[in-house]
């Protein structure tokens, strides 16, 4: 009788277990599940080896920073996916204009950053300027659990690099067509001010 005692004592003890260590595994599979099911995000499961390179890759980047506090202006990020679950997940924004990252690392969903205005451009491209602030911006998810990387660029314009503002970025679950270029959109930006 006392060895069944165990015997039960220690499969529920295995169960109870295994059911804490599982739970948060699913749910980060989960979140990642559903950001990879988005139809605006390109995803794609990387082979081991090709996740390793693309992860060291990025974690070696040259992640911007402002050469002069003095004038740097703070900005706030703000991203329609909540970062619970998503602790083993590499964030990376890349801006496609200053052609360098202006963040790697974990996914928040509010990021604050500071930036110099125009870090972007080089001199002679400030009078070509369309309007202050725009770029297209690449966003990427690389997975650690799962080695899922997913994008969500848009060859559009859009005002992210505004001086103390509060950037909205809202990731779309379809892509979508602008209306005034007729280019997709996987993303929209709200600004406020």
């Amino acid at each position: 009788m006392k060895f069944i005692h165990r015997r039960l004592k220690f499969i529920l003890l295995s169960l109870a277990l295994f059911s804490i260590l599982l739970v948060p595994i699913a749910y980060f599979s989960w979140k990642f599940f559903m950001i990879s099911k988005m139809k605006s995000m390109s995803c794609e499961i990387l082979q081991p080896k090709r996740f390793d390179q693309e992860l060291t890759e990025l974690l070696k980047s040259d992640v911007y920073a402002p050469k002069n506090h003095n004038n740097a202006f703070p900005l706030m990020l703000e991203f329609n996916l909540p970062s619970i679950g998503m602790d083993q997940t590499i964030f990376s924004i890349y801006s496609e204009s200053g052609k360098r990252y202006i963040y790697v690392g974990p996914y928040k969903n509010r990021l604050s950053l500071e930036i110099e205005e125009n870090f972007y451009l080089t001199p002679e491209e400030i009078p070509r300027l369309p309007q202050e602030g725009m770029d297209s911006v690449t966003f990427s998810f690389l997975g650690k659990k799962n080695r899922t990387r997913c994008v969500a660029a848009q060859d559009t314009l859009s005002p992210i690099w505004l001086t103390n503002a509060k950037v909205f970025i809202n990731f779309l679950p379809e892509q979508e067509i602008d209306e005034k270029t007729g280019v997709p959109i996987r993303y929209s930006v709200v600004v406020e001010k």
